[in-house]
């Protein structure tokens, strides 16, 4: 599905910029704020991604290796 498309790209930033927030994300990958909302609240459902700490001091943490 378009999540899990989209956590290739992720999965290489998250681990460059954990602690990256949602716009730095969106400009890097140039999607709107909704689109990556979206998929990364799919993502942690899943279980693909957790989001560790604070909404702004905290960082992204990838929990599958695929």
């Amino acid at each position: 599905d378009n999540s899990f498309n989209l956590f290739l790209p992720l999965r290489v930033y998250f681990y460059e910029c954990s602690n990256a927030t949602r716009t730095q994300i969106c400009s890097i990958l140039g999607k709107a704020d909704g689109t990556i909302k979206e998929h990364l609240a799919n993502l942690q459902a899943r279980g693909i991604i957790e989001r560790v700490g604070s909404d702004f001091g905290g960082h992204w943490k990838v929990l599958v290796k695929k």
